[in-house]
């Protein structure tokens, strides 16, 4: 089996990448380095379990550090599907662009993005915009989105759901006391009716979180549309 590892970079050095990277990745021990043109470049990486995805990442992550530290390139680098044959190599290939772009519009915190682990988020990238909209206006309803303080409710749930529901943690987390912490969850709580300590709620309620950070990248104008 073989796993696709893409890796972007927009500085044109691409002839040092190219030759850092077979540095890293020698073809006597079965790696190919592909540039792909456009500041692009890909690893074919020889797996043999899905159990090696854990090595897989660890060499993303070689290739981000090693990348930034010895010619100071901060590169995006993504890791597509196992392929258990030549013909897969493009989807994967296609899976890790899809990655980089998943991280990217999330704005996640990871040095390289996996196809295989973005979880809801790689859901939430593959819904149409009438969809996200809708459950937007199901969940946290237009009262909400007329409310001028809504952004900064939001970010204040998305605190308190970060920190396992503590309050303490939350409030700090936000430099703000625990008094004006309580006093936005009631009032995010009136405004939609949705209790964030509850686990269904709270479900709902980081849902719509990253709809609306999906939204904010990829149809602001629809979102902007919806709010007004």
């Amino acid at each position: 089996m073989c796993e696709r590892s893409n890796i972007q970079d927009e500085t044109g050095d691409s002839e040092l990448i190219n030759e850092l990277l077979q540095n890293i990745f020698p073809e006597e021990q079965g790696y190919f380095t592909v540039p792909m043109g456009g500041g692009k470049f890909t690893v074919i990486c020889p797996v043999g379990s899905e159990s090696d995805m854990e090595d897989i990442k660890s060499m993303a992550e070689l290739i981000h550090d090693t990348l930034l530290s010895e010619i100071m390139i901060s590169a995006c680098v993504s890791i597509g599907t196992l392929s258990t044959s030549l013909r897969e190599l493009d989807k994967s290939y296609a899976n890790a662009l899809t990655a980089a772009e998943v991280g990217t519009v999330f704005e996640m915190s990871q040095r390289c993005y996996s196809y295989g682990s973005l979880g809801i988020y790689r859901l939430v990238y593959e819904l149409d915009t009438a969809t996200c909209i809708q459950f937007l206006k199901e969940t946290l309803g237009s009262e909400f989105f007329r409310d001028k303080s809504g952004p900064e409710l939001l970010t204040t749930l998305r605190a308190f759901l970060d920190n396992n529901m503590n309050i303490s943690e939350a409030s700090r987390a936000l430099y703000i006391h625990r008094n004006t912490l309580l006093y936005r969850m009631e009032k995010f709580n009136k405004l939609t009716g949705l209790d964030a300590a509850q686990f269904d709620d709270g479900v709902r309620i980081r849902m719509a979180c990253i709809v609306i950070k999906f939204l904010e990248k990829k149809a602001p104008e629809e979102l902007l549309s919806y709010i007004a």
